[in-house]
């Protein structure tokens, strides 16, 4: 649905999710960034959710739309999750603004940052 794209908060990029045919794949908008060692990083992201509900979540055959937050060190692909959107539970057909924020390993390295 394009009804809320005027009103997209932020720097207005959006991603919708795409799913193949089988249902498996997931879309995924991110960004690389050189990060010195023991650096906290904080990211910012506003989300626009319709149908979530928190009560009828099944862990086995969930019906709810999902949203994971994560850093990964390219280097390593070590993989730190920072959010989603069960632990969010965001209010449905307005835009949610959240913030997430972790500290990156001992090591310079090259982060992915991904929604």
């Amino acid at each position: 649905s394009q009804e809320n794209v005027g009103n997209i908060p932020g720097e207005g990029h959006v991603a919708v999710p795409q799913l193949s045919m089988t249902g498996n794949d997931w879309g995924e908008v991110f960004a690389k960034f050189s990060i010195p060692a023991i650096t906290r990083v904080a990211v910012e992201f506003s989300i626009y959710v319709s149908g979530f509900d928190p009560q009828a979540d099944n862990p086995f055959l969930s019906t709810n739309p999902d949203l994971i937050v994560s850093l990964t060190n390219v280097n390593t692909s070590t993989q730190q999750k920072l959010t989603n959107l069960a632990r969010l539970n965001p209010q449905n057909n307005v835009w949610n603004r959240y913030k997430a924020d972790v500290q990156t390993g001992e090591e310079l390295g090259l982060y992915k940052i991904s929604l």
